[in-house]
């Protein structure tokens, strides 16, 4: 029920969201008020519940369209071009990429759907992930961002030495539900996801690459084009509060998702792709007045220079006036929740200041 009310999503399909084909919901009967179990099934309901930010009532179930079990092939490379990346989409559908910081290169996870039996080194595969990037990297971080807190060796660490340990053009067949899975919880970590659409991609990255490196001090200025834009926006001096205060130390997970039917996930409306740009930090939590300052700054700069759309269930710093204005269906979303839930016993204050007419 959590993962579809937020749109949660992989690379290379459309978010769970999309897949949901029934919802059973518990809500108040508005003319009895007795508590009453509905199914739905079909039309706008169905697709305000399928990503309903829990306003509808207390989900129930869920009956989801699946498919068998299938094997994925996966290999990395690496690339300075971003047109070569998504010039391999055609071939890899479900693949997913990182933007490394400090290096700024794009490793990119190839991924697609084989008839080939699992490798004989699959297992080996699954280790080497484990060790290395599931638990190496990410210990090397913790290290570097926890314990030394060295700017410098976070930067001298991406541009020289995370890329020793990626293989490149290794290719292996594994079992999706082995190959398209990230083992997220394995440390605490706090993270805004911003949903870009294809044809902005290319200049929220750029725009992306400018602000990390306002953040750590290296510029104190974006590029010409960009700060124009800033300056348009007014938030000139939200970039000059950045500087100095930030330095991003985790690889940007880039995503493919496809256009969603639903009311408001992040990938919903249009015919265009949508690309979710993931800001990861592993900061003490008493420490991460730096990663909100970033934070904030590229929801209010890229939702408005770039239609961004910040991820429902992670840190989304909008006000409701301006998480409203970036989908168009919202009214009908309202109006589905004013039907099913007129008395707002399923809102909270968040949920009611955009629900508010």
């Amino acid at each position: 029920a959590g993962a579809i009310s937020t749109g949660t999503h992989g690379s290379g399909r459309h978010s769970m969201s999309h897949y949901v084909e029934e919802v059973r919901l518990a809500r108040y009967d508005d003319s009895t008020g007795q508590a009453i179990i509905e199914e739905i099934s079909a039309g706008e309901q169905l697709r305000a519940a399928r990503c309903s930010l829990g306003s509808l009532g207390i989900i129930l179930s869920v009956k989801l369209r699946c498919r068998a079990q299938y094997n994925v092939q996966e290999h990395f490379t690496e690339s300075r071009r971003l047109a070569d990346v998504l010039d391999a989409e055609s071939s890899f559908p479900l693949q997913q990429f990182y933007l490394i910081p400090w290096r700024w290169s794009y490793f990119t996870q190839h991924r697609c759907e084989v008839d080939h039996p699992r490798s004989r080194l699959a297992r080996l595969y699954r280790l080497y992930w484990l060790g290395v990037m599931d638990y190496g990297l990410h210990f090397q971080i913790l290290f570097l961002k926890r314990v030394l807190r060295s700017r410098r060796l976070l930067r001298l660490a991406f541009r020289r030495f995370v890329s020793v340990f990626l293989i490149r053009n290794w290719k292996v067949t594994d079992r999706s539900s082995s190959m398209l899975v990230m083992k997220h919880e394995a440390f605490r970590h706090i993270e805004i996801e911003l949903f870009v659409p294809r044809d902005q991609l290319a200049d929220a990255l750029r725009f992306t690459r400018e602000v990390i490196k306002v953040g750590v001090g290296r510029d104190s200025t974006l590029s010409a084009n960009n700060q124009r834009r800033i300056e348009s926006l007014g938030m000139q001096d939200a970039l000059a509060g950045l500087h100095d205060q930030y330095c991003h130390h985790y690889p940007i997970c880039v995503r493919r998702v496809l256009p969603d039917d639903t009311l408001i996930s992040m990938a919903s409306g249009g015919e265009q792709d949508w690309y979710a740009l993931s800001f990861i930090s592993y900061a003490n939590p008493a420490r991460r007045a730096g990663f909100f300052l970033f934070a904030n700054f590229m929801a209010q700069s890229m939702s408005q220079l770039f239609h961004a759309r910040p991820h429902w269930g992670k840190v989304c710093p909008l006000e409701a006036n301006e998480l409203t204005s970036l989908y168009p269906r919202f009214d009908d979303f309202r109006t589905v929740c004013n039907t099913l839930d007129s008395q707002g016993v399923f809102q909270n204050d968040w949920t009611a200041a955009l629900l508010e007419d």
